[in-house]
Protein backbone atom coordinates (compact mmCIF):
# COMPACT_ATOMS: atom_id res chain seq x y z
CA UNK A 1 0.00 0.00 0.00
CA UNK A 2 1.20 3.15 -1.16
CA UNK A 3 1.44 6.86 0.68
CA UNK A 4 -1.56 7.81 -1.34
CA UNK A 5 -3.33 4.63 -0.52
CA UNK A 6 -2.53 5.23 3.03
CA UNK A 7 -4.05 8.43 3.61
CA UNK A 8 -7.38 7.49 1.53
CA UNK A 9 -8.01 4.01 3.52
CA UNK A 10 -7.12 5.79 6.80
CA UNK A 11 -9.55 8.84 5.83
CA UNK A 12 -12.20 6.58 4.86
CA UNK A 13 -11.77 4.58 8.45
CA UNK A 14 -12.32 7.32 10.32
CA UNK A 15 -15.72 8.66 8.24
CA UNK A 16 -17.12 5.03 8.87
CA UNK A 17 -16.31 5.19 12.33
CA UNK A 18 -18.06 8.60 12.55
CA UNK A 19 -20.75 7.26 10.51
CA UNK A 20 -21.25 4.46 12.50
CA UNK A 21 -21.49 6.64 15.66
CA UNK A 22 -19.19 4.09 17.49
CA UNK A 23 -18.87 4.82 20.86
CA UNK A 24 -17.07 3.36 24.23
CA UNK A 25 -18.09 4.01 27.78
CA UNK A 26 -15.81 2.30 30.34
CA UNK A 27 -17.36 0.94 33.80
CA UNK A 28 -15.10 0.36 36.82
CA UNK A 29 -15.98 -2.10 39.83
CA UNK A 30 -15.75 -0.56 43.72
CA UNK A 31 -12.84 -2.91 43.72
CA UNK A 32 -11.23 -2.39 40.54
CA UNK A 33 -7.49 -0.94 40.61
CA UNK A 34 -7.41 2.67 41.28
CA UNK A 35 -6.13 3.33 38.00
CA UNK A 36 -8.84 1.76 36.54
CA UNK A 37 -11.37 4.24 38.61
CA UNK A 38 -9.35 7.07 37.61
CA UNK A 39 -9.80 6.35 33.85
CA UNK A 40 -13.17 5.01 34.20
CA UNK A 41 -16.34 6.75 32.63
CA UNK A 42 -18.33 5.12 35.68
CA UNK A 43 -17.42 3.50 38.88
CA UNK A 44 -20.05 1.71 40.18
CA UNK A 45 -20.34 1.25 44.70
CA UNK A 46 -20.48 -2.01 44.96
CA UNK A 47 -24.18 -1.60 46.29
CA UNK A 48 -26.77 -2.66 43.38
CA UNK A 49 -24.68 -2.69 40.56
CA UNK A 50 -27.15 -3.58 38.27
CA UNK A 51 -28.78 -0.48 38.62
CA UNK A 52 -25.58 1.82 38.34
CA UNK A 53 -24.74 -0.31 34.43
CA UNK A 54 -28.14 -0.18 33.91
CA UNK A 55 -28.19 3.63 33.58
CA UNK A 56 -25.94 3.20 31.68
CA UNK A 57 -27.07 1.32 29.03
CA UNK A 58 -30.36 3.33 29.10
CA UNK A 59 -28.77 6.15 28.39
CA UNK A 60 -28.26 5.24 24.26
CA UNK A 61 -31.04 5.98 22.14
CA UNK A 62 -30.61 2.58 20.05
CA UNK A 63 -31.05 4.76 16.75
CA UNK A 64 -29.93 2.58 13.87
CA UNK A 65 -26.63 3.71 13.33
CA UNK A 66 -25.22 3.96 16.77
CA UNK A 67 -22.42 1.22 17.57
CA UNK A 68 -21.79 0.85 21.48
CA UNK A 69 -19.02 -0.55 23.60
CA UNK A 70 -19.28 -0.51 27.42
CA UNK A 71 -16.08 -2.34 28.55
CA UNK A 72 -15.62 -3.20 32.46
CA UNK A 73 -12.76 -2.93 33.97
CA UNK A 74 -11.44 -6.12 35.95
CA UNK A 75 -13.69 -6.12 39.48
CA UNK A 76 -16.85 -7.81 41.29
CA UNK A 77 -19.81 -5.95 39.65
CA UNK A 78 -23.05 -6.83 42.86
CA UNK A 79 -26.27 -7.90 41.11
CA UNK A 80 -28.41 -7.54 44.03
CA UNK A 81 -31.94 -7.24 42.13
CA UNK A 82 -33.99 -8.19 39.64
CA UNK A 83 -36.25 -5.51 38.46
CA UNK A 84 -39.42 -5.37 36.16
CA UNK A 85 -38.16 -3.18 33.29
CA UNK A 86 -40.09 -2.18 30.66
CA UNK A 87 -40.35 -3.93 26.99
CA UNK A 88 -39.18 -7.15 29.49
CA UNK A 89 -40.63 -10.73 29.56
CA UNK A 90 -39.12 -10.96 33.00
CA UNK A 91 -37.21 -9.96 35.89
CA UNK A 92 -33.91 -9.27 35.47
CA UNK A 93 -30.84 -7.63 36.70
CA UNK A 94 -30.15 -6.36 33.25
CA UNK A 95 -31.95 -5.27 30.55
CA UNK A 96 -30.11 -5.09 26.86
CA UNK A 97 -31.95 -2.17 25.02
CA UNK A 98 -32.41 -1.73 21.73
CA UNK A 99 -28.98 -0.79 20.54
CA UNK A 100 -27.78 -1.35 16.70
CA UNK A 101 -24.34 -2.97 17.33
CA UNK A 102 -23.38 -3.54 21.35
CA UNK A 103 -20.19 -5.13 22.84
CA UNK A 104 -20.38 -5.64 26.14
CA UNK A 105 -17.66 -7.07 28.36
CA UNK A 106 -14.20 -7.62 30.05
CA UNK A 107 -11.43 -6.24 28.24
CA UNK A 108 -9.48 -9.00 28.75
CA UNK A 109 -8.89 -12.54 26.48
CA UNK A 110 -8.17 -14.65 29.31
CA UNK A 111 -10.36 -18.02 27.95
CA UNK A 112 -13.11 -19.38 30.09
CA UNK A 113 -11.72 -22.25 31.46
CA UNK A 114 -8.52 -20.63 33.03
CA UNK A 115 -10.51 -18.03 34.83
CA UNK A 116 -12.09 -14.33 33.55
CA UNK A 117 -11.34 -11.46 36.03
CA UNK A 118 -14.63 -9.56 35.65
CA UNK A 119 -17.81 -11.06 37.54
CA UNK A 120 -21.11 -10.45 37.54
CA UNK A 121 -22.13 -11.60 40.96
CA UNK A 122 -25.65 -12.40 42.25
CA UNK A 123 -26.46 -11.50 45.71
CA UNK A 124 -28.40 -13.64 47.70
CA UNK A 125 -30.42 -10.79 48.74
CA UNK A 126 -31.27 -10.59 45.46
CA UNK A 127 -33.91 -13.37 45.38
CA UNK A 128 -35.35 -12.09 48.86
CA UNK A 129 -39.37 -11.07 48.82
CA UNK A 130 -39.24 -12.74 45.65
CA UNK A 131 -42.01 -15.85 44.37
CA UNK A 132 -39.62 -18.92 43.66
CA UNK A 133 -41.57 -19.48 41.06
CA UNK A 134 -40.90 -16.38 38.95
CA UNK A 135 -38.54 -16.88 36.38
CA UNK A 136 -35.91 -14.36 37.00
CA UNK A 137 -32.86 -13.63 34.38
CA UNK A 138 -29.23 -11.79 35.03
CA UNK A 139 -29.12 -10.49 31.34
CA UNK A 140 -32.15 -10.14 29.07
CA UNK A 141 -32.75 -8.47 25.65
CA UNK A 142 -35.89 -6.42 25.34
CA UNK A 143 -38.47 -8.26 24.52
CA UNK A 144 -39.44 -4.38 22.03
CA UNK A 145 -36.35 -5.80 19.82
CA UNK A 146 -37.08 -5.42 16.27
CA UNK A 147 -35.81 -7.76 13.85
CA UNK A 148 -32.95 -6.93 11.99
CA UNK A 149 -32.06 -4.30 14.70
CA UNK A 150 -30.03 -5.75 17.53
CA UNK A 151 -26.80 -7.44 17.15
CA UNK A 152 -24.62 -8.14 20.38
CA UNK A 153 -21.34 -9.35 21.26
CA UNK A 154 -20.79 -10.52 25.00
CA UNK A 155 -17.53 -11.58 25.48
CA UNK A 156 -14.76 -11.70 28.68
CA UNK A 157 -17.06 -11.78 31.69
CA UNK A 158 -18.09 -14.21 34.76
CA UNK A 159 -21.69 -14.72 35.76
CA UNK A 160 -21.87 -16.29 39.55
CA UNK A 161 -25.18 -17.56 41.07
CA UNK A 162 -25.16 -18.34 45.10
CA UNK A 163 -27.21 -21.23 44.80
CA UNK A 164 -28.94 -24.12 42.00
CA UNK A 165 -31.95 -23.28 43.80
CA UNK A 166 -33.42 -20.34 42.07
CA UNK A 167 -35.45 -20.20 38.42
CA UNK A 168 -32.33 -18.13 36.87
CA UNK A 169 -31.47 -17.81 33.35
CA UNK A 170 -28.06 -16.23 33.30
CA UNK A 171 -28.02 -14.78 28.93
CA UNK A 172 -31.10 -14.99 27.47
CA UNK A 173 -31.15 -14.14 23.49
CA UNK A 174 -34.28 -15.09 23.42
CA UNK A 175 -35.42 -11.92 21.67
CA UNK A 176 -31.47 -11.04 20.27
CA UNK A 177 -31.29 -10.98 16.62
CA UNK A 178 -27.79 -11.71 15.98
CA UNK A 179 -25.28 -12.48 18.53
CA UNK A 180 -21.66 -13.61 19.47
CA UNK A 181 -20.87 -15.01 22.95
CA UNK A 182 -17.53 -16.01 23.54
CA UNK A 183 -15.18 -16.47 26.67
CA UNK A 184 -17.61 -17.14 29.15
CA UNK A 185 -18.22 -18.63 32.06
CA UNK A 186 -21.80 -19.10 33.84
CA UNK A 187 -21.64 -20.93 37.02
CA UNK A 188 -24.70 -21.99 40.05
CA UNK A 189 -23.09 -22.75 43.27
CA UNK A 190 -23.48 -25.94 45.12
CA UNK A 191 -23.54 -28.64 42.76
CA UNK A 192 -22.42 -32.75 43.78
CA UNK A 193 -23.66 -35.78 43.80
CA UNK A 194 -27.50 -35.63 44.73
CA UNK A 195 -28.27 -32.34 44.05
CA UNK A 196 -30.25 -31.73 40.78
CA UNK A 197 -30.67 -27.51 39.73
CA UNK A 198 -34.02 -26.46 39.99
CA UNK A 199 -36.25 -26.39 36.60
CA UNK A 200 -35.84 -23.19 35.37
CA UNK A 201 -32.31 -22.39 35.71
CA UNK A 202 -30.18 -22.06 32.50
CA UNK A 203 -26.98 -21.07 31.79
CA UNK A 204 -27.35 -19.69 28.12
CA UNK A 205 -31.09 -19.01 26.12
CA UNK A 206 -31.08 -18.97 22.50
CA UNK A 207 -32.73 -16.70 19.84
CA UNK A 208 -36.84 -17.10 19.12
CA UNK A 209 -36.57 -14.90 15.54
CA UNK A 210 -36.07 -15.30 12.29
CA UNK A 211 -32.47 -14.38 11.79
CA UNK A 212 -33.20 -14.56 8.08
CA UNK A 213 -29.59 -15.89 7.13
CA UNK A 214 -27.76 -14.20 9.67
CA UNK A 215 -27.24 -15.97 13.12
CA UNK A 216 -25.17 -16.49 16.11
CA UNK A 217 -22.08 -17.73 16.77
CA UNK A 218 -21.03 -19.22 20.51
CA UNK A 219 -17.61 -19.80 21.46
CA UNK A 220 -15.27 -20.67 24.98
CA UNK A 221 -18.65 -20.73 27.46
CA UNK A 222 -18.32 -23.01 30.54
CA UNK A 223 -21.77 -23.58 31.83
CA UNK A 224 -21.72 -25.37 35.76
CA UNK A 225 -24.71 -26.01 37.77
CA UNK A 226 -28.08 -25.62 35.78
CA UNK A 227 -31.47 -27.66 34.76
CA UNK A 228 -30.37 -26.87 31.34
CA UNK A 229 -26.88 -25.72 30.98
CA UNK A 230 -27.44 -24.79 26.86
CA UNK A 231 -31.15 -24.13 25.30
CA UNK A 232 -30.89 -23.79 22.17
CA UNK A 233 -33.17 -22.81 18.85
CA UNK A 234 -33.49 -20.10 16.63
CA UNK A 235 -31.63 -20.67 13.49
CA UNK A 236 -28.31 -20.26 11.74
CA UNK A 237 -26.27 -20.90 15.43
CA UNK A 238 -22.76 -22.36 15.29
CA UNK A 239 -21.14 -23.35 18.69
CA UNK A 240 -17.41 -24.46 19.60
CA UNK A 241 -16.04 -25.23 22.28
CA UNK A 242 -19.19 -25.20 24.86
CA UNK A 243 -19.04 -26.76 28.04
CA UNK A 244 -21.79 -28.28 30.25
CA UNK A 245 -20.86 -29.37 33.57
CA UNK A 246 -22.67 -30.73 36.33
CA UNK A 247 -26.08 -29.85 35.08
CA UNK A 248 -29.18 -31.89 34.00
CA UNK A 249 -29.09 -31.06 30.76
CA UNK A 250 -26.17 -30.29 29.16
CA UNK A 251 -28.00 -29.52 25.76
CA UNK A 252 -31.79 -28.74 25.16
CA UNK A 253 -33.37 -27.98 21.62
CA UNK A 254 -36.17 -25.76 21.69
CA UNK A 255 -37.43 -26.33 25.06
CA UNK A 256 -39.12 -22.73 25.48
CA UNK A 257 -41.72 -22.08 27.59
CA UNK A 258 -43.10 -19.87 24.96
CA UNK A 259 -44.01 -23.10 22.69
CA UNK A 260 -46.28 -20.82 20.16
CA UNK A 261 -42.87 -19.85 18.61
CA UNK A 262 -41.03 -23.22 18.64
CA UNK A 263 -37.30 -23.07 16.56
CA UNK A 264 -37.33 -22.81 13.02
CA UNK A 265 -35.85 -25.00 10.05
CA UNK A 266 -32.17 -23.80 9.40
CA UNK A 267 -29.25 -25.38 10.85
CA UNK A 268 -27.82 -25.47 14.53
CA UNK A 269 -24.14 -26.78 14.37
CA UNK A 270 -22.20 -27.95 17.17
CA UNK A 271 -18.05 -28.32 16.50
CA UNK A 272 -16.20 -30.27 19.88
CA UNK A 273 -18.25 -29.08 22.10
CA UNK A 274 -18.63 -31.32 25.36
CA UNK A 275 -20.61 -32.07 28.42
CA UNK A 276 -19.44 -33.44 32.17
CA UNK A 277 -21.55 -35.20 35.18
CA UNK A 278 -24.43 -34.58 33.77
CA UNK A 279 -27.96 -36.34 34.34
CA UNK A 280 -29.22 -36.74 30.53
CA UNK A 281 -27.90 -36.78 27.03
CA UNK A 282 -29.59 -33.81 24.62
CA UNK A 283 -33.34 -33.40 24.84
CA UNK A 284 -35.38 -32.44 21.36
CA UNK A 285 -38.25 -30.79 21.93
CA UNK A 286 -40.45 -28.20 20.22
CA UNK A 287 -39.68 -28.31 16.54
CA UNK A 288 -41.41 -26.96 13.12
CA UNK A 289 -43.20 -23.52 12.45
CA UNK A 290 -45.13 -21.66 14.90
CA UNK A 291 -48.11 -22.42 14.34
CA UNK A 292 -47.67 -26.33 14.86
CA UNK A 293 -44.55 -26.18 16.84
CA UNK A 294 -44.39 -30.13 17.36
CA UNK A 295 -44.98 -30.86 13.72
CA UNK A 296 -42.77 -32.97 11.83
CA UNK A 297 -40.61 -29.74 11.02
CA UNK A 298 -37.53 -31.62 10.12
CA UNK A 299 -35.17 -29.01 12.11
CA UNK A 300 -31.59 -29.85 11.68
CA UNK A 301 -28.77 -30.06 14.51
CA UNK A 302 -25.66 -30.92 13.65
CA UNK A 303 -23.14 -32.35 16.59
CA UNK A 304 -19.86 -32.97 15.23
CA UNK A 305 -16.90 -34.43 17.90
CA UNK A 306 -19.60 -33.94 20.78
CA UNK A 307 -17.76 -35.53 23.49
CA UNK A 308 -19.14 -36.47 27.09
CA UNK A 309 -17.79 -37.74 30.31
CA UNK A 310 -20.26 -40.16 32.15
CA UNK A 311 -20.18 -41.26 35.85
CA UNK A 312 -23.34 -42.54 37.03
CA UNK A 313 -22.07 -42.31 40.84
CA UNK A 314 -21.12 -38.48 40.65
CA UNK A 315 -23.83 -36.93 38.48
CA UNK A 316 -27.07 -34.79 40.09
CA UNK A 317 -28.99 -37.99 39.77
CA UNK A 318 -26.68 -40.66 41.04
CA UNK A 319 -28.72 -42.23 38.21
CA UNK A 320 -27.27 -44.05 34.68
CA UNK A 321 -27.57 -41.17 32.50
CA UNK A 322 -30.46 -40.85 30.56
CA UNK A 323 -30.20 -41.68 26.92
CA UNK A 324 -31.01 -38.32 24.14
CA UNK A 325 -34.87 -38.55 23.24
CA UNK A 326 -37.14 -36.52 20.88
CA UNK A 327 -40.44 -35.30 22.12
CA UNK A 328 -41.77 -35.53 19.17
CA UNK A 329 -39.81 -38.49 17.55
CA UNK A 330 -39.15 -37.94 13.80
CA UNK A 331 -38.94 -34.06 14.11
CA UNK A 332 -35.70 -33.74 13.72
CA UNK A 333 -32.59 -34.51 11.81
CA UNK A 334 -28.47 -34.26 11.46
CA UNK A 335 -26.02 -35.68 12.10
CA UNK A 336 -24.37 -36.59 15.28
CA UNK A 337 -20.58 -38.05 15.94
CA UNK A 338 -19.74 -38.48 19.74
CA UNK A 339 -17.51 -39.94 22.14
CA UNK A 340 -17.75 -41.12 25.25
CA UNK A 341 -15.46 -42.43 28.44
CA UNK A 342 -17.00 -43.22 31.48
CA UNK A 343 -13.84 -43.60 34.29
CA UNK A 344 -11.93 -40.66 36.40
CA UNK A 345 -8.94 -40.49 34.17
CA UNK A 346 -10.05 -42.29 31.12
CA UNK A 347 -7.50 -42.81 28.52
CA UNK A 348 -9.77 -44.21 25.77
CA UNK A 349 -12.79 -44.12 24.90
CA UNK A 350 -15.78 -46.45 25.16
CA UNK A 351 -18.34 -48.76 22.55
CA UNK A 352 -20.94 -49.45 24.77
CA UNK A 353 -22.90 -46.35 25.62
CA UNK A 354 -26.42 -46.03 23.80
CA UNK A 355 -26.85 -42.21 22.91
CA UNK A 356 -30.44 -42.56 21.62
CA UNK A 357 -34.12 -43.34 23.35
CA UNK A 358 -35.01 -46.10 21.56
CA UNK A 359 -37.13 -45.16 18.79
CA UNK A 360 -35.77 -41.36 18.88
CA UNK A 361 -32.93 -40.31 16.10
CA UNK A 362 -34.43 -42.01 13.40
CA UNK A 363 -33.51 -39.26 11.02
CA UNK A 364 -29.82 -38.22 12.37
CA UNK A 365 -26.83 -40.32 10.94
CA UNK A 366 -25.23 -41.07 14.63
CA UNK A 367 -21.72 -42.37 14.78
CA UNK A 368 -19.97 -43.27 18.55
CA UNK A 369 -17.02 -42.60 16.87
CA UNK A 370 -14.96 -45.10 18.71
CA UNK A 371 -16.69 -47.49 16.17
CA UNK A 372 -15.01 -49.50 13.43
CA UNK A 373 -16.13 -48.91 10.23
CA UNK A 374 -15.60 -53.12 9.74
CA UNK A 375 -13.87 -56.29 11.96
CA UNK A 376 -14.49 -59.15 13.61
CA UNK A 377 -18.16 -60.38 14.77
CA UNK A 378 -16.80 -60.42 18.10
CA UNK A 379 -15.91 -56.79 18.12
CA UNK A 380 -19.28 -55.71 16.19
CA UNK A 381 -21.13 -57.42 19.01
CA UNK A 382 -19.42 -55.40 21.99
CA UNK A 383 -21.07 -52.32 20.44
CA UNK A 384 -24.17 -50.67 21.33
CA UNK A 385 -25.26 -49.43 17.59
CA UNK A 386 -27.09 -46.89 16.82
CA UNK A 387 -29.99 -46.69 14.19
CA UNK A 388 -28.94 -47.89 10.51
CA UNK A 389 -25.38 -47.97 11.77
CA UNK A 390 -23.17 -49.94 9.37
CA UNK A 391 -20.64 -52.61 9.57
CA UNK A 392 -18.56 -54.62 7.32
CA UNK A 393 -18.18 -58.04 9.20
CA UNK A 394 -15.18 -59.84 8.24
CA UNK A 395 -15.64 -63.01 9.81
CA UNK A 396 -19.14 -63.16 7.46
CA UNK A 397 -17.40 -61.55 4.60
CA UNK A 398 -20.70 -58.88 4.11
CA UNK A 399 -22.25 -55.90 5.14
CA UNK A 400 -24.72 -55.79 7.60
CA UNK A 401 -26.72 -53.16 9.14
CA UNK A 402 -28.68 -52.39 12.46
CA UNK A 403 -32.66 -51.90 12.47
CA UNK A 404 -32.90 -50.48 15.79
CA UNK A 405 -33.65 -54.36 17.17
CA UNK A 406 -31.26 -56.16 15.63
CA UNK A 407 -28.61 -56.56 13.04
CA UNK A 408 -29.37 -57.82 9.40
CA UNK A 409 -27.99 -57.84 6.45
CA UNK A 410 -28.91 -55.89 3.38
CA UNK A 411 -31.63 -58.53 2.93
CA UNK A 412 -33.06 -58.12 6.19
CA UNK A 413 -31.96 -61.61 7.51
CA UNK A 414 -31.36 -61.51 11.31
CA UNK A 415 -27.41 -62.44 11.51
CA UNK A 416 -25.41 -63.36 14.82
Amino acid sequence: MNMIQRVVFCVCAAFLCVVAGARTVTVAASNSSDPDKAAADVVCTGVHDELTIQKVLDGFDGNDSESIKVMFCDGVYNMEGFHLYPDATHRTALKIPEIAYLEFGGRGNLRARAGISVEFRVSPSAYEGLNPQEQLCVMLFSDNIGRNKNDARLRNFLITLPDVRHKVICINLFRCFGAILENLSLTAVGTGPGVIPVEGSVGVRGQNVNTNGIGQFWKDIVAKGFYEAFQMGGEHTICMGLLAYQSYYGYTFGNYERAEWGVWEHPITLINCSEELCCSLPLFNQCGEARDPNNAGRQCVDMISHTMEFRDNENGTLAPVLPAREVVPGSWCGNITFAVNTKSLSKENVVDVQYWEKGSGHRFKTRNSAHSLGGTTAERLSYVPTYVQTYFDTDLNRMVVFNGEQWVDYNGNKVD
